[in-house]
């Protein structure tokens, strides 16, 4: 492994730890702090009020997450062998529109 290739590998996956402990921190804050302690002692009765918060921000929390995963874990594709046979046989055939 060529040590550009792994400055970039260590480069990703700071950025993917930096990115999970920013949803970390965001369900951390709303669950604890803010329903936790801030939203209960407000509200007398906090169970009516809360509960509905809660499931609402840990479902589109959950979905979010999950996307994130998704879309980290995924292999992104390559370009299939027909395309790259394609422009190279046609390449200087194609027209090209200038830019605007």
């Amino acid at each position: 492994m060529s040590q550009v290739s792994l400055q970039m590998r260590l480069a990703s996956e700071a950025m993917f730890v930096g990115a999970v402990a920013v949803y970390g921190y965001c369900f951390f804050v709303y669950n604890v702090v803010i329903l936790g302690r801030v939203m209960a002692r407000l509200h007398d009765d906090a169970l009516c009020v809360l509960l509905p918060l809660r499931v609402v921000f840990n479902t589109v929390w959950l979905l979010a997450s999950w996307s994130f995963l998704r879309a980290r874990y995924s292999d992104p594709g390559r370009l299939p062998e027909a395309w790259r046979e394609f422009v190279l046989e046609s390449g200087p055939k194609l027209p090209i529109a200038p830019a605007r």
